[in-house]
C-alpha cells in the first residue's frame, strides 16, 4: 500500500473512532436523561459556566468540520461538562460528572518552526 493510500485509511480510522466515542457518549444518554440534555447558543452557554459556575476551559478537539468538543471544569469542586458546539453556533451539553484532574501534556514541536 502506497503512502497517500494508507494516509487516506488512517485518516478514515480515526474519524470513524472518534464517531463511534460521540455516539457512545450520546448512547449513553437515557430517554429520562435526553429530556434533560441542556442546549442553546454557546455564548449564553458559556458565560453562565464561567461567570455562574467558575468552570474554567480544561481541553477541546474538533469532532469533525461541523462540531467541537469542549470540555469545562471547576478548579474547586473537580466538577466538569462536556459540551458539542456547533458551527451555527448552537451547544450541547452532553456529559457532566466529579472529580476532573488534568495532566500535564509533553511540549509539542509548533509545525513550521524549528526546536529551540
Amino acid at each position: 500500500m502506497d503512502r497517500a493510500r494508507f494516509a487516506v485509511v488512517l485518516s478514515i480510522a480515526w474519524i470513524a473512532a472518534i464517531l463511534a466515542a460521540v455516539i457512545a457518549v450520546y448512547l449513553t444518554i437515557t430517554p429520562a436523561n435526553a429530556q434533560e440534555t441542556k442546549c442553546g447558543p454557546w455564548a449564553v452557554m458559556h458565560k453562565v459556566i464561567t461567570d455562574q459556575l467558575h468552570f474554567v476551559p480544561s481541553g477541546i478537539g474538533l469532532i469533525s468540520e461541523q462540531a467541537a468538543l469542549v470540555v469545562y471544569a471547576s478548579p474547586e469542586t473537580g466538577s466538569w461538562k462536556a459540551f458539542v458546539i456547533g458551527t451555527k453556533g448552537i451547544a450541547c451539553e452532553i456529559s457532566s460528572g466529579a472529580d476532573w484532574s488534568s495532566i500535564p501534556l509533553p511540549d509539542l514541536p509548533i509545525p513550521g518552526q524549528r526546536p529551540a
